[in-house]
């Protein structure tokens, strides 16, 4: 039987998560995941546009550290001043 390569686009119970890369038969896919628009079939310009829409996730992360790192040091040093 044959297998396709496919990119979820939702998450599927079961199956897997969205963004997820899995193997499923051809007709399951060729019937069902397509038409219901649940996956996109894993061509060399969807692994592209895959990896170009984690990159910046992944360059996300560092900067909200940076920030969460600057306001907690801003917080230590406040201090409360009443009169």
């Amino acid at each position: 039987m044959a297998k396709n390569d496919v990119l979820l686009l939702k998450p599927i119970e079961g199956i897997g998560d969205e963004g997820e890369q899995i193997k499923v038969n051809a007709g399951f896919a060729r019937n069902y995941l397509f038409p219901q628009k649940l996956a996109v079939p894993m061509t060399q310009a969807n692994r592209k546009q895959l990896e170009s829409l984690q990159r910046p996730a992944t360059h996300a992360k560092p900067m909200n550290w940076q920030r969460l790192r600057r306001w907690r040091r801003n917080l230590t040093t406040f201090t409360w001043r009443f009169p």
